[in-house]
C-alpha cells in the first residue's frame, strides 16, 4: 500500500515495478512518505490481483490526482452513499487495504509491517484487526491471494 505521494513517484518511475518479483521496489527520496517513518526505502509486495492492476496502471499510463481532489471525491462518494463525509480522507484507502491484508494474512504480521513502511506497533495501534464479517474475510482472503510471492 503506497501513500498519495509515493503512488506519484511511481507513475512517474515504472521502471521500480519488478513484476518477476511482485514488488515494487521504492527507494528513499527525501520529501516523499512519511517524515516520522523510520522505514525510508521498502519493497511494496504485491497480491496477484495486484500484479494485475499495476499492470494496466502502467500500461493505461495513469495519472495520479492531486490530494485535494481525491478529497472531493472521498466526500462525494459519502453523501452518494448517504453516510456523512466527515473524517473521510484519502488515506483511508491505504489504512482499510492494509487492515484488509492483515486480517486475511494473519501469519504475516512483519512482513505487512515492512511492505507498509511501518512497524508492527504501528499496525496493532492505528489497523482494525478485527471484527469483520465472515464473508467480508472471504473476500479479503480473495483479495491477497498470492501475496509476496514471487511469479
Amino acid at each position: 500500500a503506497m501513500r498519495l505521494r509515493e503512488a506519484k513517484y511511481f507513475a512517474e518511475h515504472p521502471e521500480i515495478y519488478r513484476r518477476d518479483h511482485a514488488l515494487i521496489a521504492l527507494p528513499h527520496v527525501p520529501g516523499m512518505g512519511k517524515d516520522q517513518s523510520t522505514i525510508k526505502s521498502r519493497h511494496i509486495l504485491l497480491s496477484e490481483k495486484g500484479i494485475t492492476a499495476v499492470d494496466e496502471f502502467i500500461s493505461k499510463k495513469i495519472q495520479i490526482p492531486r490530494y485535494q481532489s481525491m478529497e472531493g471525491v472521498c466526500r462525494r462518494a459519502a453523501r452518494d452513499g448517504d453516510f456523512k463525509p466527515d473524517g473521510i480522507v484519502p488515506k483511508m484507502f491505504r489504512k482499510m487495504g492494509i487492515s484488509h491484508q492483515i486480517t486475511a494474512l494473519p501469519g504475516e504480521q512483519a512482513k505487512i509491517a515492512m511492505s507498509a513502511g511501518h512497524t508492527q506497533g504501528v499496525q496493532v495501534e492505528h489497523y482494525l484487526i478485527y471484527g469483520w464479517k465472515k464473508e467480508d474475510v472471504a473476500k479479503m482472503h480473495d483479495e491477497w491471494k498470492g501475496w509476496g510471492i514471487a511469479a
